[in-house]
């Protein structure tokens, strides 16, 4: 019996240290620093439109530095703005090639929330139909202590629509025709 209890003994220390490691190391390698991301839009062609970033887990971020491309065939880069969650911040941008936009955020205060970092504006010179991939490529993140900060990025896809009615309106259109005849009858039960 004493036997026994020596050999569970040594094994219960052996699982002790091993859950003891991944406690530590599950949360190091868990954590992702901050993610930049573009969601897919349908745009109609001939119209201009704005392609917001997104900046998620940032804490104390006070530089961010991107490089964002895009098909230039439809797309045309008109100018960037600074998103509302830079509380002092100063934004520029630069297209070194059609198609391929260097942007230098800077913040002072740090931004410390999630939400729109900013606004790339375009002009759609696409034909319907076509697509152009949006990739978004980290130069590098530091927060207020000049450390470098990770990153994850996830592009997106931009889709050239016709130029008629935007989809939220085509939807109005049964809504529309319903009032009408509801209306024509009204005016005809009061001849």
């Amino acid at each position: 019996m004493k036997n026994h209890i020596l050999k569970i003994q040594p094994l219960k220390y052996v699982l002790l240290f091993f859950l003891a490691v991944t406690l530590i190391i599950i949360p190091v390698v868990g954590a992702e620093g901050v993610e930049v991301s573009i969601q897919d839009l349908s745009v109609a062609t001939g119209s201009s439109m704005i392609l917001p970033v997104s900046l998620q887990n940032a804490e104390e971020l006070s530089e961010a530095n991107l490089e964002i491309s895009y098909d230039p065939s439809v797309l045309k880069f008109t100018r960037i703005e600074l998103g509302g969650i830079s509380q002092n911040g100063i934004i520029e941008a630069t297209e070194t090639t059609p198609g391929t936009i260097i942007i230098n955020v800077a913040d002072t205060s740090g931004i410390s929330q999630d939400g729109e970092l900013m606004k790339l504006l375009f002009s759609v010179t696409g034909a319907e139909e076509t697509t152009s991939p949006i990739s978004i490529t980290s130069k590098g993140f530091q927060n207020l202590d000049k450390n470098d900060v990770p990153t994850m990025t996830n592009g997106g896809k931009i889709t050239v629509t016709s130029a008629g009615l935007k989809a939220p309106m085509a939807g109005y259109i049964p809504v529309i025709a319903l009032f009408f005849t509801i209306g024509i009858f009204i005016l005809k039960g009061k001849n």
